[in-house]
């Protein structure tokens, strides 16, 4: 304190501008203890809180976030004359009213000025292999701050390879403006720089200290979405989607949901009646998985809309996803029976033809339909081979066989080529 006693009469300065409790207190303390020269002072209460931690006797005026937050501070019987309503101050390059488009989804993960996560380096490294797959349409950035060992961790020893990692940066409005969605913690200046640049942010709920009333806010003004943990996630998109909760957990928060294949399986979906594949996977059961998040059993919509995102021309003269996905979605038509179209109208459906062709195979038809084949043999073990049957349901997913291989000690190269691609 007397080094700051020192600064602050060598400065001599007409006003004095706290942005911090315990800086509010030093001023204060110089001015009760220097009563001769007390110095003008307003505090910028940077948290969405009504906190008195905040309040000192010598403070001339305050400058809060909301008109809540000073009707509480009046609710307490301070006068309303000495606050200002300003929000959290940002500087000005804060300020985005349209986004810079991309043709990805871009994610931002910040921890602050000294890179403090709510989630472990495992959760980013789950994230960094997440990428491989998917960083045609992802673009993240974690930006460590401070955090030097967390930096080294994630660019030298245990490196990313699908995540852009920054450490101290001083271009966070550019960053701000350039990103989707921010995944942060709920600090007072982050909360609103994400305002200002139209950034929508998702926060664990906080524990302790101010940062609590700054999710409340977060919340309660549709800034955001806090989470617990992976579970409370669900939960929120079940109250949003699945018409099978009661009424009384019934909510409307989201109007649009943004999802991987993550979804596509033990999640219903079906108080939408809309989804839109911006992708298509090499496997169509993904799709037919996708719409029957909300093709189900219990939807209150006549019709469902499905909306699908096909490649370029040029994407497919190299590469005719769009044909072969069709073709394989046609053969489940053909051999299971359908009562929807997933990609095309030109979709042949019938919704009885697997009843039909299973309960009148034929020994010639069974040959001729190797689909059919296989079902017939599967059906015989399961009838007639119960032990066997109940071998094959316990096998792990994603078992695989093999076979041994004599090669009567000559060297041999073996080649493994996707069927077609000669």
């Amino acid at each position: 304190m007397p080094k700051l006693t020192e600064y602050i009469n060598s400065l001599n300065p007409d006003l004095i501008i706290s942005t911090f409790p315990c800086a509010a207190a030093c001023v204060n303390d110089f001015n009760i203890k220097n009563p001769h020269k007390k110095i003008p002072s307003i505090t910028v209460i940077t948290d969405v809180v009504d906190s008195l931690e905040w309040v000192f006797k010598t403070t001339d005026m305050y400058f809060v976030p909301s008109y809540e937050i000073k009707n509480r501070y009046v609710q307490k019987g301070m006068s309303p004359d000495i606050f200002r309503i300003t929000g959290v101050p940002v500087s000005s390059k804060f300020i985005c009213d349209k986004k810079i488009k991309s043709t990805k989804l871009r994610l931002l993960l910040m921890g602050g000025g000294r890179g403090l996560f709510d989630f472990d380096e495992s959760f980013m490294h789950w994230l960094d292999e997440y990428l491989y797959e998917y960083k045609d349409r992802l673009d993240v950035t974690i930006v460590t701050g401070s955090n030097k060992k967390l930096y080294d961790n994630l660019t030298v020893k245990k490196p990313l390879h699908n995540i852009d990692v920054k450490g101290f940066v001083t271009n966070m409005s550019d960053l701000l403006k350039n990103y989707d969605l921010m995944l942060t913690k709920s600090g007072g200046a982050t909360l609103f720089e994400a305002i200002s640049s139209n950034t929508p942010i998702i926060v664990k709920n906080p524990k302790v200290g101010q940062e609590i009333e700054n999710a409340k806010f977060i919340r309660d003004k549709g800034i955001g979405i806090l989470y617990d943990n992976d579970e409370d996630l669900k939960d929120l998109i079940k109250y949003n989607y699945d018409p099978n909760q009661k009424d009384y957990d019934q909510v409307d928060d989201l109007r649009y949901l943004i999802t991987t294949d993550v979804l596509s399986e033990g999640i219903n979906l079906h108080r939408s009646n809309i989804i839109i594949n911006y992708d298509l996977p090499w496997n169509p059961t993904r799709v037919m998985q996708r719409v029957g998040r909300i093709n189900r059993v219990g939807t209150t919509f006549d019709k469902i809309y499905v909306f699908n995102f096909f490649p370029t021309a040029q994407s497919s003269s190299e590469m005719p996803l769009e044909e072969r996905i069709l073709e394989k979605i046609q053969a489940f038509h053909d051999t299971l029976g359908e009562d929807s179209q997933y990609l095309s109208d030109a979709e042949d459906v019938s919704p009885k033809g697997l009843f039909d062709e299973l309960n009148n195979i034929t020994e010639d038809e069974a040959v001729a339909n190797p689909e059919l084949q296989y079902l017939a043999y599967i059906r015989e073990i399961r009838d007639n081979k119960t032990g066997l049957y109940n071998k094959i349901k316990r096998l792990p997913r994603k078992a695989k066989s093999s076979r041994y291989l004599h090669l009567d000690g000559q060297n041999a190269t073996l080649s493994f080529i996707r069927k077609g691609s000669l």
